[in-house]
């Protein structure tokens, strides 16, 4: 159920909520988290801060994703540089000198 404008209770007045008058009323435009609609709409940041919450923990999740991937491809580069300096030494200690230069 939305109430009507002028209607809305404010936190921090405790009376009716000024709407644009107030520092506090803000437009908000990009996609809900939860429903994938397009959002572009006026309301108080005090009613988006659980919207925005959703969207910083989806985004974080999604940073945390990245992170092991990258560091699994660090991971792999880091044992490929280790194994390669001993197989080539491997290979050097079975050539003549002379042919090493």
């Amino acid at each position: 159920m939305k109430l009507k404008v002028g209607e809305q209770i404010c936190p921090l007045l405790k009376g009716k909520c000024v709407e644009r008058a107030c520092k506090w009323y803000i437009q908000l435009s990009g996609t809900n988290p939860n429903t994938g609609q397009s959002v572009d709409q006026f309301d108080c940041a005090i009613a988006w801060f659980p919207i925005l919450q959703i969207e910083m923990a989806q985004k974080t999740n999604q940073v945390g994703a990245e992170i092991s991937k990258l560091r699994s491809e660090v991971s792999k580069t880091v044992i490929q540089a280790e194994e390669a300096p001993s197989e080539l030494s491997k290979e050097n200690r079975q050539k003549p000198f002379k042919e090493l230069g």
